[in-house]
């Protein structure tokens, strides 16, 4: 007698531990990036032109340092002002909070990470792997949204006094891109590669099921007829 094979899911999940175990090392590594980013100053630099070189620059050659937080200037004693909740325009305060928020949303997913690896059940597993999928993708989004809005601190006042009077979003004229807005980059961008590996970090298991090919036939021909 012929047969048709059918597959039908059963209520049983696998953790893909390799999966799981790259998708918490990338997550640490996103955290680390977003941690370390967010507290260095070289956001956009201006260096002395007369000392500078091309592409690069030298450490010696530094006159201001324009961060998410703070600006620092070597000629004063006092190296670095933070600005704490006085921040020179809406942008760039709320650039931080959203860079910042996305941050604290990926520490947050790396801990949840550790702790539903010990969760009792595979099925409560998937459920928390799905939920901190969702989160870091919303962190990577607020990241994005800061990282867009940030030049436009270019155009206020506060930033025209150090990179120039004719400083705009896509033109720093004497001032440069850091380190700490490239790392920032990488690392948001790292960041959506994290809840494509939650996806995939557990599966189901499925068993074959099997039914006489002429019932089948006949059932499905009863379910089509009117």
């Amino acid at each position: 007698m012929n047969q048709v094979e059918i597959t039908v899911p059963i209520e049983a999940v696998r953790t893909s531990w390799p999966v799981s175990i790259v998708w918490l090392l990338l997550s640490c590594v996103v955290s680390m990036l977003c941690t370390i980013s967010s507290v260095q100053p070289e956001w956009y630099v201006r260096t002395d032109p007369v000392n500078d070189k091309y592409l690069h620059y030298e450490r010696d050659s530094i006159l201001y340092v324009l961060g998410l937080t703070s600006v620092c200037y070597r000629w004063r004693q006092t190296p670095c002002h933070s600005f704490g909740g006085n921040f020179p325009s809406s942008s760039w305060h709320m650039a931080f909070v959203l860079y910042t928020g996305g941050c604290v949303l990926s520490g947050c997913c790396v801990v949840m990470m550790v702790f539903s690896f010990f969760a009792l059940g595979q099925r409560r597993r998937q459920n928390i792997t799905v939920y901190i999928g969702y989160i870091q993708l919303t962190a990577a989004l607020f990241q994005t949204v800061a990282l867009l809005i940030y030049p436009l601190v270019l155009t206020t006042y506060f930033v025209r006094l150090h990179c120039g009077p004719r400083s705009d979003v896509f033109d720093p004229v004497t001032c440069r891109l850091g380190w700490a807005y490239m790392m920032a980059i990488m690392g948001n961008i790292l960041g959506y590669y994290c809840p494509l590996l939650a996806r995939y970090s557990s599966y189901n298991i499925y068993r074959p099921c099997y039914v006489k090919y002429k019932s089948f036939l006949k059932n499905w021909d009863n379910k089509l007829s009117p």
